[in-house]
């Protein structure tokens, strides 16, 4: 089986790409900024809902404590 490559029509690859004139970024940079546009939007997504979960917990006990 072949491994599947990354699709390149992520928004935050489209977004890298429009910007990435601005940034000036060096070749090391640009490549690790295209991998996370292409690689790692499912992991950041599950971070942030973490987080977001996380920091809702304290405001639900102290409603519950009322």
């Amino acid at each position: 089986m072949s491994k599947p490559t990354p699709s390149s029509s992520g928004a935050l690859h489209k977004l890298y790409q429009k910007q990435q004139p601005k940034l000036g970024a060096k070749r090391g940079t640009s490549k690790l900024l295209t991998t996370f546009a292409e690689d790692d939007y499912q992991r950041i997504a599950a971070l942030i809902a973490k987080w977001l979960e996380e920091s809702e917990k304290p405001q639900r006990r102290r409603s519950q404590r009322r």
